[in-house]
């Protein structure tokens, strides 16, 4: 996929909206950037196949279920890392 300086100007948008917050920063333009891909597969401007579409939708949909406090993901996250990868010490990301 291009990037027409319009697809770039309303990613960097949703950036710049929330500048003072990395974290949703992130999700915020990743759902923007993957909701354009979708507007482009609609209108014809994206060829993608069905599974493609699939895995597009569910990425959105990933995003959006993300909670919007960092903290809140960290939580939400550490335990499944603490049981999942041996020798996991949260510390040593000072978390």
């Amino acid at each position: 996929m291009i990037l027409t300086p319009e697809i770039a100007w309303s990613i960097g948008n949703e950036i710049v909206m929330h500048r003072q917050n990395e974290y949703l920063r992130v999700i915020k333009a990743g759902i923007k950037a993957l909701r354009l891909m979708k507007d482009a597969v609609r209108r014809g401007l994206l060829a993608i196949d069905k599974r493609e579409e699939m895995y597009l939708d569910k990425s959105i949909r990933a995003l959006e279920g993300l909670p919007e406090d960092e903290d809140d993901f960290i939580d939400m996250t550490l335990h499944e890392y603490k049981s999942k990868v041996r020798g996991f010490d949260p510390a040593v990301y000072e978390l």
